[in-house]
């Protein structure tokens, strides 16, 4: 199955290849103040593949904010984040914000993830288990 997805205008483009079917992807909606205030609901498949196309690079920022950790990938054009990425020992990783996504959240579960009081070292390991890797 593939999950493709892209920003308002088109330059940020992604594809989630998975094995899993809609209903066995693990939907989270972090409760920080940032992801909070974008509306992000993130889905992963640590068996999958995730393959990102921009179009114009000149009209990508990266926004990092808390540990420094993860690039929040926005579009300068239309102004939306469709992807989240972090580096981990030369490897990249990634998640989509599935409101980006084209199909229809509305007959999945999203989960609360609470993750204010982990350590930096606790953030990397969670996400390398259960990020996509990005090819």
């Amino acid at each position: 199955m593939s999950i493709d997805g892209s920003c308002h205008c088109g330059n940020i483009k992604y594809s989630l290849k998975t094995e899993l079917s809609h209903k066995d992807l693990f939907y989270r909606k972090c409760t920080c103040s940032f992801c909070t205030k974008q509306g992000a609901i993130y889905t992963s498949d640590p068996s999958g593949s995730l393959h990102i196309d921009v179009v114009d690079p000149n009209k990508v920022t990266i926004y990092r904010f808390s540990t420094k950790l993860i690039d929040f990938v926005f579009c300068t054009t239309c102004g939306v984040m469709p992807i989240a990425r972090i580096s981990i020992e030369s490897q990249n990783f990634g998640v989509i914000n599935t409101t980006t996504s084209n199909f229809d959240l509305g007959f999945v579960e999203i989960a609360a993830l609470e993750v204010s009081n982990e350590s930096n070292i606790g953030s990397i390991e969670r996400r390398r288990k259960t990020w996509t890797p990005i090819f």
